[in-house]
């Protein structure tokens, strides 16, 4: 946080937790956000079965990409996988993990687009991570 008060762009505000509706997104995450994405320039939010591209500023939370919002399906899961939304994303360089409740799946991809997904996914988490 800076002297005056105000918080820059990737610093933290511990004062209280603040509405998505501050970040001036329409409706877009109103019942929530169910994962985020960071992808270099570019963070991808997840609400249900829509996302956004949000390229953030040096200075302000970002703005919603043209274009946006966009249906998951966009990203071409696997049938059935994300069907309801995900409920958690993790960027780890050209691979990404997207989970789906008891599964999930492994992504590589680059800073734009969706990417492919690897071969014998989606796997139960449970089968993995224990």
């Amino acid at each position: 946080m800076t002297r005056n008060g105000t918080v820059n762009a990737g610093q933290q505000d511990f004062t209280a937790p603040h509405p998505i509706s501050k970040w001036g997104w329409g409706t877009f995450g109103a019942n929530g956000i169910d994962a985020a994405l960071w992808s270099g320039p570019v963070t991808y939010f997840f609400s249900r079965t829509q996302y956004i591209r949000v390229t953030r500023g040096d200075s302000d939370f970002g703005t919603i990409d043209a274009g946006y919002p966009q249906p998951l399906s966009n990203w071409g899961f696997p049938e059935g996988f994300g069907i309801k939304g995900i409920k958690g994303a993790l960027y780890s360089g050209a691979v990404c993990y997207f989970f789906d409740r008891p599964s999930y799946i492994r992504v590589h991809r680059g800073i734009e687009g969706a990417g492919y997904v690897d071969p014998g996914y989606p796997r139960l988490i449970k089968d993995v991570w224990r």
